[in-house]
């Protein structure tokens, strides 16, 4: 299906369904909220509490929501009940939170060093100041660029965590590449398709966001659905 064939698909789906989803959304988000009161803490232990609590709750719905999204999909219905994950799901969406925030950490300490770094030897052998800021200019949009390419590559493993149980972390993202493969700038389309939407969204404050995160999440699924059957009738033993 195409981008239009997709979201459209999903706007029909969520035709008499928009209650759960749009709820679900509105509890993360003031759950959330709250939680980041208690991020924003001066105690340094009570900002840990809110760090951790944050963390368990994002994972948790990193993969619920995702979750209802595919259950929506092959039973036409859902509720609340939907929203539930094993443990072993949960754990496994914690520990991609967890690896991903570790390689980010890492990233960004060695970005940093880089750009100060390379600022200081461009300032002390440009001719001028725009020499000199040219090639961080440069080199920032081309990590932007391979940011983006390695969220598409990904984007998957939510989904893929959510319905396939058996598989771990690191096959997960592996199944996800291999998956995106030749369809990244289909899903970056479909992603861009949003921007519209997500602008009138904040124009409402945030509250638009209700209804879009369902839409988008549902779109979502019924592309990885589409990649899915793609892919296993690729690898059929």
């Amino acid at each position: 299906m195409n981008r239009k064939e997709l979201k459209e698909l999903s706007k029909s789906q969520l035709k008499g369904n928009w209650n759960v989803p749009v709820l679900a959304m509105l509890a993360y988000s003031i759950v959330m909220f709250l939680v980041s009161y208690l991020d924003n803490s001066e105690s340094l232990f009570v900002s840990l509490i809110g760090i951790i609590l944050a963390l368990v709750i994002e994972s948790w719905f990193f993969v619920a929501y995702p979750k209802l999204s595919l259950n929506l999909i092959e039973d036409e219905s859902v509720d609340f009940s939907d929203l539930s994950v094993s443990n072993k799901t949960f754990f496994k969406s914690l520990g991609f939170s967890v690896l991903v925030g570790i390689i980010l950490i890492i990233v960004y300490i060695v970005l940093m060093f880089s750009f100060v770094g390379g600022f200081t030897i461009s300032l002390l052998s440009a001719n001028d100041l725009f020499e000199a800021i040219a090639p961080m200019v440069i080199a920032g949009i081309i990590l932007w660029l391979i940011s983006i390419v390695i969220q598409l590559a990904i984007s998957m493993v939510p989904f893929i965590l959510a319905d396939k149980e058996e598989v771990g972390v690191f096959k997960s993202i592996s199944l996800s590449i291999k998956m995106m493969k030749g369809h990244k700038w289909r899903l970056f389309v479909i992603w861009i398709s949003f921007i519209g939407w997500a602008i009138l969204s904040i124009l409402t404050l945030g509250i638009g966001f209700l209804w879009l995160s369902p839409y988008f999440t549902l779109t979502m699924a019924n592309f990885y659905k589409e990649l899915d059957k793609e892919y296993n009738a690729k690898h059929i033993d």
